[in-house]
């Protein structure tokens, strides 16, 4: 077996080798079986069985052909030249969603959809919850609306709605060369989220992988014109190559299905008649253009409305609100007739496809000459393409509206010190981590953005506030932090998993103040600071420049040239007028209609991006040639060997469990004390482990003189004799006396010493889950403060040791059999008063706490782990000076941070609430699953209302009568002239999680590689404005420009 393990093929790894071995291990194996076993003759009669089963949803290859624009006349479209574009992989939809239907498990598949609705007290009035697509009010009016449709004949078949869930996304197959993949995913809202993120629930369904335009595709072109052919017609061709596909998977029997349901015996054994319909479609930006036939960047550059380009930076304002309204894209009989006859003039008449008479309809409303597939197969049955295109918060704001905020805040650093930076980057590698996952180790060099995927620009906006106070001078400082503040704030908001109408009213204003703080920042801090590019820009840009000249390559000779030419730097100046910022106001609309935005975001943590994984597994075991059939084939096989394999593979596991669990026998030493599994409903959790002991008698003395062990031992009596006399008293009972301190007896006068403390809590949404703390790396705790204190709704302490004894109540009548409990040894802060009983989300700064003098009587103590909430995420206030007067420097009670010498403490910490959505949640005081705390109330601050803050008329759009024939006046032939831009074709890179040579990696660096400003200044992002609209450089994109 080890012969077979580390000899041959490099791809087997300890993971399959271990999953081998427990195959050859079970009942289900026999050698018998394998006798006459030939691995190819077997796989192909797999396919072969697969090929020929009853549920035809397997895959097929086809082509798609697109009228290409020639320059002629014709009597119709279909007389116009014809290019050919093979290699479309798809399953029919109708068969796939069939077959996900049928073998999805009933305890998993939401047939009718139901609202949710929450107390927060006895006399409270109901809020409504929102959270899952089966509970949204699209799906409620969906079934509402089926309910009140007239019957199949004959049918009485219960009826349900089946919403459908896209992804799509391209993405590499292998870290060099140009091989990529273009999948469509599809998930069911009737499924639960937290299931849908999970690989093994197998709930996301591969139903095509998509062609790209060939470069065979020019020559045809030259052919057929006698010229190559334009980066407009590129994007033409492009987009008319997105909606044929289209249309060939809106097939008439998805239409027949959409219309009249599809008959499916689910797993309950009962027959439903079930109707699909289109709910979301996630996609990046410039994917969701090619979607919608919208212009990139054009003068509405939003594919839901038609705001102006200009008023973008109103976000949040009354008028913006409305105008969304107003301004909603809507797929009526004008705008398709609108296209349609444009599309005559191009085909039929030999107009141009950018001919002044085409834009002088189509570019006011950003618009483009190509006939939308789902407006074409689905208007009849009343769907809008425009509001399935939901927002995407990975590409928008993460590394959208913050990451260029960020980038911007780096040059003003620059601009006033360059040392700040270095400042800059020695805080954030100080930082603590927080959390599992949730907050990690900073890179060396935050301010080189070097290799940042979303996450970990997520990580930098939670932690910002203390690295960033103090490094700018007032009162650019204070509107600065006023602006991550709320950028957090609405970050948490958006993200958050279960919505209520008191949280929706949060982020409504939250919204507006986002809008109202950015406007300020761009007003009255950056007009006063000389801004330039950042060092990394300025080589990209560069070797851009070079790349241009024809320098392909950047030799250490390119190099010494571009620096003896001593190129200036660009000056760059902060931007509002983004895409990515206007999409921030629809996330409102979005949550109320559609549910919660994780539902259908493409964060890496989502299932979606997952599945990229999974392609680039199957692409490693092609042959490399031809391989999007290969890969489609082993999707296939795994897909159908887990229908074959599961319902074993459950009754295996079932046998497993009944067989009775081993008692493991606790490790020897404290660093590998084994922690056996925790129940859920377990508050928290410590080892049964005794290999750790303190005899008492002998540590005591060792430790003579040491604040933090004065009074140990009466302490220590004090606390365990209250919660034996009251074991449901929370608050700390008055000191006993010597005589009742005598009532408690540890035995063998030894507590034993553990590792690891954990603590299980329910989140915000009415989830479990768990922190893992220990006293080397996250030690900070929060309590809840006693009932009578109004300052502050939680304390805080350190935990310097995580115990248990064995204890006896020397009482009569008492039970004189030894008890365990578990205790906490903490060194506590206090809060700084100017925050008590004050909000630091009204204020916008982070509270302050600070260890209690060692001389204080409650500088020490104990803490019953039943009365731990859950860790607290403190980070150094860098801001303030480091003092050695609160603890003598050879104290046991002193844990040793990193940034500080020995004997050194900070002098005051922040609380950071935005480690992650629970966090927030239990600062604001609205979580369903949390306890309700005593939050502080304090009045809004006075804010003037800004100029656009009035209401005025609006500017509305009209919709132009096309006529029949078009325009003949001099010059509405002519082509708009090109203004440099670039094409509108969907990325390559991945941006989902891990890396091509390491699928173990949860996050991928490659994830934000097509954000990456060298991308970006290479011109390998191209969603520039097309030809009729400014142009629209990508610094514009990212929230800069030139000045």
């Amino acid at each position: 077996m080890l012969d077979w393990m580390w000899t041959g093929s490099a791809q087997k790894s300890r993971a399959e080798g271990q999953r081998l071995v427990n195959f050859l291990k079970s009942p289900f194996f026999s050698k018998d079986d394998i006798q006459d076993f030939d691995l190819d003759v077997e796989t192909e009669r797999l396919d072969r069985h697969f090929a020929t089963s009853s549920s035809h949803d397997g895959w097929k290859e086809a082509s798609v052909t697109i009228a290409v624009p020639d320059g002629k006349e014709h009597d119709s479209e279909e007389d116009a030249a014809r290019f050919n574009v093979s290699g479309l992989w798809y399953r029919p939809l109708a068969s796939a969603i069939k077959a996900g239907i049928e073998k999805a498990a009933p305890n998993t598949f939401h047939y009718t959809p139901f609202k949710q609705f929450w107390k927060r007290s006895a006399d409270a009035a109901p809020e409504r919850v929102r959270d899952e697509i089966y509970s949204s009010d699209a799906m409620v009016e969906a079934y509402t609306e089926l309910q009140n449709q007239p019957r199949v004949t004959g049918c009485m078949l219960e009826r349900i709605i089946v919403p459908l869930m896209f992804w799509s996304d391209s993405t590499h197959l292998a870290s060099f060369g140009d091989a990529a993949l273009w999948p469509l995913y599809l998930f069911f809202g009737n499924q639960s989220k937290n299931l849908r993120v999970k690989p093994s629930s197998n709930m996301c369904h591969h139903v095509a992988y998509f062609p790209k335009l060939p470069a065979s595709f020019s020559k045809f072109y030259l052919e057929l014109t006698g010229k190559p052919p334009s980066s407009e017609m590129l994007t033409h061709a492009r987009r008319e190559l997105m909606h044929a596909i289209w249309r060939l998977l809106l097939d008439d029997e998805f239409l027949d299905a959409y219309k009249n349901g599809i008959v499916c015996m689910c797993e309950d054994g009962i027959e439903r008649r079930c109707y699909p319909r289109l709910f979301t479609y996630s996609a990046d930006y410039p994917e969701k253009i090619l979607l919608a036939t919208l212009r990139s960047l054009g003068a509405c550059p939003c594919p839901r409305c038609m705001v102006p380009k200009e008023l973008i930076p109103e976000l949040g304002t009354i008028n913006d609100m409305k105008r969304r309204e107003r301004l909603a894209r809507v797929d009526d009989e004008h705008r398709q007739d609108r296209i349609s006859r444009v599309r005559k003039w191009i085909y039929s008449w030999a107009y141009g496809i950018k001919a002044k008479a085409v834009e002088r309809f189509l570019q006011p409303q950003s618009e483009t000459p190509t006939s939308n597939a789902f407006s074409d197969r689905l208007a009849k049955f009343g769907l809008n393409p425009f509001r399935m295109l939901v927002p995407d918060f990975m590409h928008e704001f993460e590394l959208g509206v913050f990451k260029s905020f960020f980038i911007h805040l780096l040059r003003i650093l620059a601009a006033h010190n360059p040392l700040l930076l270095v400042e800059l980057d020695l805080r954030f590698r100080l930082v603590p981590t927080f959390g599992r996952w949730t907050v990690r180790k900073f890179p060396e060099s935050v301010s080189s953005l070097k290799k940042l995927a979303a996450w970990n620009y997520e990580c930098i906006l939670v932690c910002a506030i203390p690295v960033i106070d103090g490094l700018l001078p007032e009162p650019y400082n204070s509107e600065v932090l006023d602006v991550l503040f709320i950028l957090a704030e609405w970050h948490a908001l958006a993200k958050l998993r279960m919505h209520t109408d008191t949280s929706m009213d949060m982020l409504r204003a939250s919204t507006k103040e986002l809008g109202r703080l950015l406007r300020r920042f761009r007003d009255h801090v950056c007009p006063f600071f000389a801004t330039k590019e950042l060092p990394t820009e300025e080589r990209a840009r560069e070797r851009a420049q070079a790349r241009k000249k024809g320098k392909s390559k950047d030799t250490h000779r390119n190099r010494k040239t571009m620096m003896a030419k001593n190129v200036s730097t660009t000056k760059k100046d902060y931007n509002l007028f983004t895409y990515k910022l206007h999409a921030l106001g629809d996330y409102i609309a979005s949550i109320l209609w559609f549910g919660t935005s994780d539902s259908y975001s493409t964060q890496p943590t989502f299932r979606a991006n997952f599945e990229h994984r999974r392609a680039k597994r199957f692409y490693a075991r092609t042959s490399k040639n031809r391989a999007v059939g290969q890969i489609a084939r082993l999707e296939r096989r795994e897909r159908g060997l887990t229908n074959l394999i599961s319902p074993t593979q459950h009754a295996l596991l079932a046998m497993r469990r009944s067989k009775p669990t081993p008692n493991r026998q606790p490790r020897k030493t404290l660093k590998s004390e084994d922690m056996a599994y925790t129940s859920p409903e377990q508050h928290y959790h410590i080892a049964a482990s005794k290999s750790n002991p303190i005899a008492l008698g002998s540590w005591l003395p060792e430790h003579r003189g040491d604040p933090a062990t004065q009074n140990f031992l009466p302490r220590l009596h004090d606390h365990l004799l209250g919660r034996l006399r009251e074991p449901e008293l929370t608050e700390q009972p008055a000191s006993f006396t010597d005589a009742d301190r005598r009532q408690v007896i540890i035995r063998n006068d030894r507590i034993y010493e553990h590792k690891v403390f954990r603590v299980n809590y329910t989140t915000y949404d009415v989830r479990r889950a768990q922190d893992s703390l220990n006293p080397r790396y996250h030690s900070d705790i929060m309590t809840l403060s006693p009932e009578n204190d109004m300052t502050h709704p939680f304390q805080y302490a350190q935990i310097i040791g995580v115990y248990h004894a064995d204890v006896i109540h020397n009482v009569p009548g008492a039970n004189a059999a030894a008890k365990r409990m578990d205790f906490l040894w903490v060194r506590r802060y206090r809060l700084e008063r100017s925050w008590h009983g004050r909000d630091c989300f009204k204020r916008r700064r982070l509270y302050r706490v600070q260890f209690l003098p060692h001389n204080d009587p409650n500088a020490f103590g104990f803490i019953n782990p039943d009365e731990v909430i859950r860790a607290s995420h403190l980070i150094p206030s860098f801001h303030s000076p480091k003092i050695t007067t609160l603890l003598p420097i050879d104290s046991i009670g002193r844990l040793q941070r990193e940034g500080l010498e020995e004997g050194e403490d900070w002098e005051w910490y922040c609380v950071n609430p935005f480690p992650d959505r629970d966090m927030v949640m239990r600062y604001r005081g609205c979580g369903v699953g949390h306890f309700r705390v005593n939050v502080p109330v304090e009045a809004e601050p006075a804010i003037a209302h800004e100029p656009e803050e009035v209401s005025i008329p609006e500017q509305t759009f009209t919709n132009p009568v096309v006529p029949e024939q078009p325009p003949s006046a001099v010059g509405d032939r002519e082509e708009v002239p090109e203004v440099g831009e670039q094409d509108v074709e969907v990325e390559d890179e991945d941006h989902g999680p891990g890396n091509p040579d390491d699928d173990d990696d949860e996050d991928s660096e490659e994830e934000d590689s097509r954000m990456d400003l060298e991308d970006a200044a290479e011109g390998a992002v191209p969603i520039y404005a097309e030809a009729g609209d400014v142009p629209m450089p990508v610094e514009i994109l990212e929230g800069y420009a030139t000045l």
